[in-house]
């Protein structure tokens, strides 16, 4: 809105949804105003009373202004009940409906165009066909909690797991998807060397000892003898993370969240990384085209890659019934499979909405 009031000169504050609502109603009586809520259940959830609020603007109000209301919502099931369901302020004011479907296979793959079909597959039965899931390539740690001089944050490649309970899942979805696959721990224990990574309070003695030595192992005061202790700086960098820090909720707010409740683990490719390219870039080239060139490199180095094979798989992990019976029709389509593995992949797939309402 600061934008629309070009004379204001700070963002508007609201104390009230009706206060927001009203500078709205003002607006589109001078133009055509787009009002779009994104993830509508979220804030129908945090203030059960929008729907008839909106009833009372769209009624009373926006009948003589340029006002163009859209919802979304991922919740289906919300959607249908709490907004185009006739128990619904919103009843019958509705101009058009509709229902935004995931990528099929075929379109999930131009993302990854030099991919076997196995591998586009999996992505496609990890992701859904979601955009948002299959677009996530590049990782960037943000470093301002050990407070490194000039170095903000690096980036190198990582795959990232979470050794959670079913109990807590539900709470880790809502900042992270709801689909996902759940591996043998043992498997990838002994598959490949990946490791719990460390949570660090940043006012810690540790850390102030960390900074010490890792200023001194970039400024190159270490002789080759001690080479290895630069190494050894570089590799527990890559393995730390902040106990807390603040992440945007559904609103787009920021709020404090605590990492160490998601029991990281990493998978980070060290052991057989192609020599002419960096573990870790230089923190210019962490812009979203530099991850996003890097990323494409590594494509083509499978040897990079956390492989797994399908009896590693525990959980196939998807939103709703939908979802389930979407993935289940791609599976019976995947090539190279015997029957029965396809059949117990399919028992394997598990809905998250069943881990949220339940727990």
């Amino acid at each position: 809105m600061s934008f629309e009031r070009p004379d204001m000169e700070s963002a508007p504050e609201f104390r009230s949804y009706d206060a927001a609502l009203d500078e709205l109603t003002a607006l589109s009586k001078e133009k055509r105003i787009v009002f779009v809520i994104d993830e509508y259940p979220y804030l129908a959830k945090a203030k059960p009373a929008i729907s008839a609020m909106l009833q009372h603007v769209i009624d009373h109000k926006w009948t003589e202004s340029r006002m163009y209301l859209i919802l979304c919502g991922s919740s289906m099931s919300f959607m249908e009940s709490q907004v185009l369901g006739q128990e619904s302020p919103l009843y019958g004011r509705r101009t058009g409906q509709f229902k935004i479907e995931p990528l099929d296979y075929k379109e999930t793959a131009v993302f990854h165009p030099n991919l076997s079909t196995e591998d586009n597959s999996l992505i496609y039965g990890i992701t859904g066909g979601v955009p948002h899931y299959i677009n996530k390539l590049g990782v960037d740690e943000n470093l301002d909690y050990l407070n490194l001089n000039n170095i903000r944050k690096i980036c190198f490649p990582m795959t990232c797991f979470c050794d959670i309970p079913f109990s807590r899942v539900a709470t880790h979805m809502r900042y992270y998807g709801e689909y996902g696959i759940a591996l043998d721990k043992n498997a990838v224990m002994k598959k490949y060397r990946v490791q719990p990574i460390h949570y660090i309070n940043g006012n810690s003695p540790l850390v102030d000892d960390f900074r010490e030595a890792f200023q001194i192992s970039i400024q190159e005061k270490f002789n080759q003898e001690t080479q290895v202790l630069s190494s050894y700086l570089c590799s527990t960098l890559m393995y730390m993370k902040p106990i807390w820090g603040l992440e945007p909720d559904q609103n787009g707010d920021r709020r404090e969240y605590v990492y160490q409740d998601e029991c990281e683990w990493r998978y980070i490719p060290s052991d057989h990384f192609p020599p002419e390219l960096p573990l870790i870039l230089r923190q210019s080239e962490t812009t979203e085209k530099g991850k996003n060139t890097y990323s494409e490199v590594l494509k083509r180095h499978r040897e990079c890659w956390l492989q797994f094979d399908w009896s590693e798989l525990r959980y196939l992990i998807v939103p709703d019934e939908a979802s389930a019976k979407h993935t289940i029709s791609v599976i019976k389509t995947l090539e190279n499979m015997e029957e029965s593995e396809k059949e117990l992949l399919i028992s394997k797939i598990e809905i998250s909405r069943r881990f949220s309402d339940n727990m």
